[in-house]
């Protein structure tokens, strides 16, 4: 995925004149991963896109449509986008909307089942998993938008066939959250194992834009995206 260039579309071709056709077919319909939810994120079917409204707030759209959201927060997710025709041609079929999906390149997303987190974190303990990669993301909480982008390592250790990285909510309180009721299960200081998964993507046949199914978490500063 390296050689990708991914982005995020503008307001008009998601809800505008030039709406992709993926969009009349369901495509709005997301959920935000539970690394998203681990990182900051809260509003599980908001997303951002790269527009602009006089520099003060950005369009995000939701599964109810489309609306405006101040760019300092690090609320709503992110759904990245690239050209299709710039990968190797890859396995290719419709999901239950009838929306042509692939799978392209892999992330963290959903927290492991507790029987399988505890093997896991007994071998950690034991110093008995080895690191095999790296993922890379924002150190910085929802209320320091203004610090800008400080990099926080995940290492990434395989076990039974699965890959997985091992996070811990050690800077943010959980803990009755109105925005997002899943939040409320999250525990702070604990240790969570999250799955590293292909991530599935939505292909617009007529534009070749693929636009990731899931939401991930976005990492906004006062200069935006």
């Amino acid at each position: 995925m390296s050689n990708v260039e991914f982005t995020v579309l503008p307001k008009e071709k998601i809800f505008g004149k030039d709406k992709l056709s993926i969009f009349y077919k369901g495509a709005y319909e997301t959920k935000m991963t539970d690394f998203a939810l681990l990182l900051g994120g809260r509003f599980e079917t908001v997303w951002w896109t790269s527009s602009f409204d006089n520099y003060i707030c950005m369009h995000v759209c939701t599964n109810n449509g489309p609306t405006t959201f101040t760019f300092r927060s690090r609320l709503p997710g992110i759904r990245p986008c690239f050209d299709y025709s710039k990968i190797p041609q890859i396995n290719e079929y419709y999901d239950e909307n009838n929306i042509l999906t692939i799978k392209y390149g892999e992330y963290p997303q959903d927290i492991t089942a507790e029987e399988t987190a505890l093997k896991l974190e007994d071998l950690f303990i034991d110093n008995k998993l080895e690191s095999i990669g790296r993922f890379t993301t924002d150190a910085v909480s929802n209320e320091c938008w203004e610090i800008g982008f400080r990099e926080r390592h995940f290492d990434e250790y395989e076990y039974e066939g699965k890959k997985y990285i091992r996070f811990v909510s050690d800077y943010i309180t959980f803990q009755d959250d109105l925005f997002n009721k899943k939040i409320n299960m999250f525990e702070s200081n604990k240790a969570y194992w999250i799955e590293v998964k292909p991530i599935e993507w939505y292909v617009d046949s007529e534009t070749n834009i693929a636009i990731s199914k899931n939401s991930f978490i976005c990492v906004l500063s006062k200069n935006g995206l």
